[in-house]
């Protein structure tokens, strides 16, 4: 997903997956939302980022 889409789509995961969920993004963040993991990854493609968010409790 796009940069502007995972902003968006933000405030509906923390509200609808269960504390303890994890997501994972390919190549973009979700703006001030300070992720968990970042990953670096080589491929034959090249370099890639991973991102990794834990919902929080509420």
């Amino acid at each position: 997903l796009s940069p502007d889409l995972n902003r968006r789509l933000r405030p509906k995961l923390l509200s609808e997956l269960r504390p303890g969920a994890r997501i994972v993004s390919h190549s973009f963040d979700m703006g001030d939302w300070v992720p968990s993991r970042t990953l670096q990854v080589s491929s034959n493609e090249g370099s890639h980022t991973l991102y990794l968010w834990v919902v929080p409790s509420r």
